[in-house]
């Protein structure tokens, strides 16, 4: 019998942690391209905090997600995977084309593609599979390749992002969410939801080791990170392994709060809404770029607003999308977005919807 996550309730938990990644990930790329910098430091800061951090957050659940939907049946599993993948490929490059060179859905297109062979790996060989994909990039580093290559340093732009060389170089090295390192936290996340799918309760016990192994490196870094800059968790870009395996951790970690939260405060409005939040993120990303930054972009006002401007935009934004997307899921079971990207991706016979 083909296992699936009906058989078993639906872990708000991961919904609730999708969605603070949304809220973090919303929050950085609000300062990114909207603030000119000037006013509190201390806000630039909390803005930025979540860099990298939200990101792979997003990347993990989205491992989990692919080993709660695989089930027994892994050719089936693996059809589905290459037909979202598809749909991921062709709505991230015209979204990258269009209107956000920061787009992760292209990206998110290729972690799935890979995903597939790695539906038949074990649960130990995808660990090694993850230390692996942590090697490419400092060793590419070591011997003298230019990370700042392609890049218009000062700002988000690529040059030659277009040309076959550049953007390879892009999906390999250099880019935002590069493949090699960032498929490590995928397949983190797979590793992660084979055990959710046996037990539960490993969700907290995995989090209380992330939020220990988090701790640890970031100590380290801040330590020894000026001595030896390959333990630096300064940011994503490079991505160090120190940072990778910091913002994992750190994942795991965030997992285990949004399962707390649902548990203990699951009935409360609060956490309904983000629940509901978590459950649209692919419609609530695209809105973010479309009316959240894409106004500013037609008016000629990117890099136009204070550091306690752009906060408070965070903050509005974040509370009508948040409602809209609560009152949009109290009366349909998926976002637009999403119920247009399972229907042409497709799904596994009895697995989730």
């Amino acid at each position: 019998m083909t296992h699936s996550m009906e058989a078993r309730p639906r872990i708000v938990g991961l919904d609730v942690a999708r969605a603070l990644a949304l809220l973090g990930m919303v929050a950085v790329d609000f300062e990114s391209v909207l603030s000119n910098q000037l006013g509190s430091p201390f806000l630039g800061w909390v803005l930025q905090l979540p860099a990298g951090f939200a990101s792979a957050l997003f990347v993990v659940l989205a491992g989990i997600g692919v080993s709660l939907m695989a089930g027994s049946d892994r050719r089936r599993a693996g059809l589905v995977l290459v037909r979202r993948a598809m749909a991921l490929l062709l709505l991230g490059y015209l979204f990258l084309a269009l209107a956000w060179e920061e787009d992760i859905l292209h990206f998110y297109g290729y972690y799935l593609l890979l995903a597939v062979p790695c539906l038949w790996l074990s649960s130990r060989a995808l660990l090694a599979a993850l230390a692996l994909a942590l090697i490419p990039t400092p060793l590419l580093l070591s011997i003298g390749w230019d990370f700042d290559q392609g890049w218009v340093l000062g700002r988000l732009e690529y040059v030659d992002l277009w040309t076959w060389r550049g953007h390879l170089r892009h999906l390999l090295f250099n880019g935002f969410f590069s493949i090699p390192s960032w498929m490590a936290l995928f397949l983190w996340g797979m590793w992660l939801g084979r055990h959710l799918k046996e037990e539960r309760a490993f969700l907290f016990r995995a989090a209380r080791w992330g939020g220990a192994v988090f701790v640890v490196i970031e100590l380290g870094s801040l330590l020894l990170g000026e001595r030896y800059g390959w333990l630096s968790t300064e940011g994503p870009m490079p991505p160090l392994p120190s940072h990778m395996i910091s913002a994992a951790a750190l994942a795991t970690a965030m997992l285990g709060v949004g399962e707390l939260l649902a548990l203990r405060w699951g009935e409360t409005l609060i956490v309904r809404v983000l629940t509901h939040g978590g459950q649209v993120a692919l419609s609530l990303y695209l809105l973010h770029v479309i009316a959240g930054i894409g106004p500013f972009e037609l008016w000629h006002q990117l890099g136009s607003l204070s550091l306690p401007q752009v906060f408070t935009w965070w903050v509005v934004f974040s509370y009508l999308a948040f409602t809209a997307a609560h009152q949009w899921r109290r009366r349909f079971a998926q976002g637009p977005v999403e119920a247009l990207y399972r229907l042409i991706g497709g799904s596994v016979r009895g697995g989730p919807r």
